[in-house]
């Protein structure tokens, strides 16, 4: 059995669904499947890392994520796993072909807080230069 089908409704949901808690219930319930788990492998990733990190410092201020764990599912774009903020629980999931994916954080007392997010990483040696669009403000 292949889970594909479900994940690619997933990804059209993390795109176009407003109601954040379908969402995650139509993950949990394909995270509840023993093969699915089996096909999710542990991977580093620091890109994906990086925008997590700076994810929730957004949300959760100065508290640094911690126990991380990355998942794939075989050998697709989606990405998975749990990671913790501060004391709070924590789960994400990400499409890294369209570079969008979102966020829960389990505020305590039966309280979350979700997000979504998209991302556009730009890979470079150093540094980007500022476009050219006309003349610079002044600093002071």
């Amino acid at each position: 059995m292949t889970h594909q089908n479900d994940i690619d409704k997933l990804k059209e949901s993390v795109l176009h669904e407003r109601n954040f808690k379908k969402i995650w219930n139509a993950f949990f319930d394909l995270s509840e499947h023993p093969q699915f788990i089996r096909k999710s492998n542990p991977c580093l990733d620091e890109d994906l890392q990086t925008m997590l990190e700076m994810m929730c410092a957004k949300q959760a201020g100065p508290n640094k994520i911690h126990s991380l764990l990355i998942c794939r599912y075989g050998e697709t774009s989606f990405y998975h796993g749990p990671f913790q903020v501060g004391d709070k629980q924590a789960t994400f999931l990400y499409f890294k072909d369209i570079g969008t994916g979102m966020t829960v954080v389990y505020t305590g007392e039966s309280g979350i807080e979700m997000s979504r997010f998209t991302a556009d990483i730009v890979r470079t040696d150093g540094f980007i230069p500022p476009l050219d669009n006309g003349p610079r403000p002044s600093v002071h």
